[in-house]
């Protein structure tokens, strides 16, 4: 029983240790001392300038993190601004910080890059997208979008002329059989669903054997966004000349 008590004793102080520990660390550990090394490393890696304009807080609930009002982050090596959130929350793990320098995955800034584009509107990039550009072709292309710049080489596809891809004698004769099945059919975003399915039927080809060969011809790419809206948004007349062209090349 006496041991009971002392080891009560033992946890109950333990806890007071911790709880005080905790107190003394939010009354002294001040984030706001950071936010220079933070905009200064995010700038030396990854060209862009962040902005940090709210003060940085601390949370504990539910989790341990930090808060900061007002970021924006900028496009890249410009001031141009990229992306502007009104507040942002991040968790982190102090288990994690250590006195060594910060390392940072340039293959994570990019996806980090690209997540933020997938979600940005078509008003925030507007006036920077090529001429003619409009959301609807925006939000064709920006799943697939791994940076801005990427939208313009696939708005050319959407609305420009393509170099025909070499293509087998037998991927020839599939995109000469795509050509004379299309030419048949009204076009919209079921299209590229009516046109597999009939050509999968006459030549019993299925999976990349039949899909790969016409995204070749119809883009000039490996791969890319779902083909049921590229297809509808290029039109049947330049989806009909790309297919005449891929098959006779």
């Amino acid at each position: 029983m006496k041991a009971l008590k002392i080891s009560l004793y033992l946890v109950a102080g333990l806890v007071v240790v911790v709880v005080a520990a905790v107190a003394i660390f939010a009354m002294t550990f001040d984030p706001n001392r950071y936010k220079g090394d933070i905009q200064r490393i995010v700038k030396e890696r990854t060209g862009r300038t962040l902005e940090l304009k709210g003060p940085l807080e601390l949370a504990f609930w539910p989790s341990l993190g930090a808060k900061v009002s007002g970021v924006v982050l900028s496009e890249h090596g410009t001031a141009q601004p990229f992306v502007s959130l009104e507040s942002l929350a991040s968790d982190f793990d102090f288990a994690s910080f250590g006195r060594a320098p910060a390392h940072f995955d340039p293959h994570e800034v990019e996806l980090i890059n690209a997540r933020l584009l997938h979600m940005t509107d078509y008003s925030a990039v507007a006036d920077r997208l090529p001429g003619g550009a409009t959301e609807d072709d925006w939000q064709l292309l920006r799943p697939n979008l791994e940076s801005l710049s990427d939208f313009a080489a696939w708005f050319a596809v959407l609305h420009s002329d393509i170099d025909p891809p070499e293509l087998a004698h037998d991927e020839r004769l599939l995109v000469r059989d795509a050509a004379a099945a299309a030419s048949a059919l009204e076009w919209s975003n079921e299209t590229w669903r009516t046109l597999t399915s009939a050509l999968k039927e006459s030549t019993g080809r299925k999976g990349r054997e039949l899909f790969h060969p016409l995204r070749l011809a119809l883009t000039g790419r490996d791969s890319g966004p779902e083909m049921a809206g590229l297809l509808a948004a290029m039109g049947k007349d330049r989806a009909l000349r790309r297919l005449h062209a891929a098959a006779t090349r």
